[in-house]
């Protein structure tokens, strides 16, 4: 089978971007080729090298459409036109295959071919079983039937059988067959093997007696589901009824869901059967099974009944509405400024509400396949105003059916340092602006992973300026305004996140900056470097080194520039401000709590949204 849609595929392959090509008029609906004939006429057969046989297909289309035809042995392409000429140069066993294609359709038909080195005998029937001529059964009860072959290619022998001469069943590779007759009578059930060429033919005489059973098993009216335990799945519980009424076991179940009630036949004929069905108990005994491949987070209707040996169901019981096993989300919603947890906090998703408790804590039990974020209101109001918090969405990945996420928001705080109100009050605004995410640049913003960071400061001195303490104060001032444990000084240059290096070249025209050295593969941060100029004119370090430090420590804090001169993070000029400010503080607290990796996108520029 492999194979086969394989060699499909590979057929279809030149065509699959010039569907029409074929096509006489591409504008009307395509109608697909009918395979209308083909030779040999038998599927399985054999021959004797050297001879040869030809296969051909007679294909009609009935738009007229121009055919393309192929023909393959074992896979493998041999010809391409309506007709193939087999000649094999060596025994063995051979699938050959014949298409037709008419651009958009196609049909095919395969043959099975046993390749003799030598003439090939008739198969022989030495033994069967039962060996009697006659045999006698009652309704119902299963006979089982079976013959030895001796013959000098056994891998090509098939074996069919008929009753009555109407065929039951063939192309089986072994020769053992279960017979149950559901009516009473003489009969004849023959055995038939074929090498391909010859065949030959056994035969029993079967006597049926005795009364059909009529008699459907017990309707199951008790039938009780849940959600499973693993996502897409559902758990059923029933009472197993009896083999006729109430008495013995059943023979099979079937389950079906749908997506509406399953009251009637035909309701039931509509319904999707599912399979895991238990092999019933005796009447009485309490029953279980789990369906699994459903639509997570969804609802269905379920209903059961049983079948007898003789194929009679059971009546159609009792239906259930039931909820499959969705994802569950649980985790935290966190002040990204204080790192603290936040109560009362609305978090949605698709139909499902929770508010966080007292701890902060949320958890959203079976969430639909088909909701792809959560909602997070700082208060759930038909008009929403602003809040403590910003609100906004969070994307959704399941991993599993039980799935973790902390959840990180961020508190309306104003701005008290601006000098010009360039964000209009907006800390929002500020804080896209700062992490170049406002809109013009990608929403992502990337983080290092640890604090604090790792920083190598060599000794430096400027006349009398000593840039080393200059370089420390502005760390320090960074970690007390923010509150936070930043910096950490080390003397290993090789393995420090960040280090400086001082420029001794009076001619250099580089500005002070930082570069970035080395990325983790996620896009983080990993390694960073300050550059200094000691010769600098437009800032000089002599004048200005904890302006410097601090700006540059801003950037290494993952800042870019603001945009407003009340900021010491304001770029490409002197801000008015000297030292590091509380609205830079609080974004860099922001920044310390929030992941590593953060798409600003999902706090829009509004209290709540859209």
């Amino acid at each position: 089978m492999k194979k086969r849609v394989l060699l499909i595929a590979l057929f279809l392959l030149p065509f699959l971007t010039e569907s029409c090509i074929f096509q006489n008029d591409p504008l009307t609906p395509n109608s697909p080729p009918v395979l209308n004939d083909y030779e040999p006429k038998v599927t399985y057969f054999s021959i004797v090298i050297p001879d040869s046989c030809v296969f051909s297909m007679d294909v009609l289309d009935p738009d007229n459409d121009y055919l393309e035809y192929i023909f393959t042995v074992r896979g493998e392409i041999m010809g391409e036109a309506d007709r193939f000429c087999f000649k094999p140069l060596q025994d063995g066993y051979f699938n050959i295959t014949g298409m037709a294609r008419d651009g958009n359709d196609y049909v095919f038909h395969e043959w099975f071919v046993t390749v003799l080195a030598k003439a090939n005998e008739p198969p022989e029937i030495v033994n069967r079983n039962p060996n009697q001529n006659s045999v006698a059964t009652a309704v119902g009860e299963p006979l089982h039937f079976s013959f030895s072959v001796s013959d000098d290619y056994p891998s090509s022998l098939r074996f069919s059988y008929t009753l009555d001469d109407e065929m039951l069943v063939q192309y089986l590779t072994s020769s053992g067959y279960d017979l149950r007759v559901f009516e009473t009578g003489e009969f004849v059930l023959k055995g038939i093997v074929t090498d391909g060429l010859n065949q030959d033919t056994t035969s029993w005489n079967v006597a049926v007696t005795g009364f059909p059973d009529t008699i459907p098993p017990s309707v199951i009216d008790d039938l009780a589901g849940m959600p499973g335990d693993n996502m897409g799945s559902i758990s059923l519980a029933w009472t197993a009824p009896g083999d006729d009424t109430t008495s013995g076991s059943a023979s099979s179940y079937n389950v079906r869901t749908s997506m509406y009630p399953i009251l009637t036949e035909e309701d039931w004929v509509a319904a999707s059967g599912k399979l895991g069905e238990p092999v019933p108990s005796p009447f009485g005994t309490p029953e279980e099974m789990v369906v699994t491949g459903l639509n997570p987070g969804t609802y269905l209707y379920a209903s059961m009944r049983a079948q007898d040996d003789f194929f009679n169901w059971g009546p159609l019981g009792n239906c259930v509405y039931i909820l499959v096993r969705g994802a569950d989300f649980e985790g935290n919603v966190i002040d990204a400024h204080s790192g603290v947890t936040v109560p009362g906090i609305d978090v949605s998703g698709g139909m499902l509400l929770t508010v966080t408790d007292g701890a902060g804590y949320y958890e959203l039990e079976n969430i639909p396949y088909y909701v792809t974020k959560l909602k997070i209101l700082d208060e759930n109001i038909p008009y929403p105003e602003v809040g403590d918090y910003y609100d906004c969405v969070e994307p959704l990945t399941i991993t599993s059916t039980i799935n973790y996420l902390d959840i990180f928001i961020l508190p309306t705080l104003e701005l008290v340092d601006t000098k010009y109100d360039v964000y209009e009050d907006g800390f929002i605004k500020f804080v896209k602006d700062i992490t170049m995410t406002d809109g013009y640049h990608p929403s992502i913003f990337y983080s290092w992973h640890d604090y604090p960071l790792t920083v190598y400061s060599p000794p430096q001195m400027l006349d009398a300026l000593d840039l080393q303490m200059a370089a420390q104060g502005a760390m320090d001032e960074w970690e007390a305004m923010a509150g936070l444990d930043l910096f950490t000084i080390t003397d290993d240059s090789l393995s420090a996140d960040v280090y400086i290096t001082y420029l001794d070249d009076p001619d250099a025209q580089t500005r002070h900056q930082v570069v970035m050295i080395e990325e983790n593969a996620d896009g983080t941060p990993k390694k960073k470097q300050i550059i200094a100029n000691p010769y600098n004119t437009d800032v000089p370090l002599a004048r200005y080194s904890h302006l410097v430090f601090a700006h540059e420590f801003g950037h290494i804090l993952c800042l870019s520039h603001s945009s407003d001169a009340g900021h010491i993070m304001l770029g490409l000029t002197l801000p008015t401000q000297k030292e590091v400010t509380e609205d830079e503080a609080n974004m860099v607290r922001i920044i310390y709590h929030l992941p590593a990796i953060y798409d600003m996108g999902n706090i829009p520029d509004v209290p709540y949204p859209n």
